[in-house]
């Protein structure tokens, strides 16, 4: 995954699948334009999710959201 396309992902991107997470990928961030938009591809794609990242985005989720932004993460759709 390029580094915008990471910067890019929200909560709503993790797609749950059997027999793994994995991350939609659809746009991309530019820190040059400081915006977001197409990926470098224009390609849409599922990217299968490392368990270890799981344990920490979950973990993250639980605890270390809150107490960093001072409220709850937004709903996963």
């Amino acid at each position: 995954m390029r580094f915008g396309e990471a910067c890019a992902l929200r909560w709503r991107d993790r797609i749950d699948g059997d027999p793994m997470r994995s991350l939609h990928v659809h746009s991309s961030y530019s820190t040059r334009r400081k915006a977001e938009g197409e990926t470098k591809t224009g390609g849409v794609r599922k990217m299968p999710e490392h368990p270890t990242l799981t344990r920490i985005l979950n973990e993250w989720r639980l605890s270390g959201w809150a107490g960093f932004w001072g409220h709850a993460p937004p709903m996963m759709t």
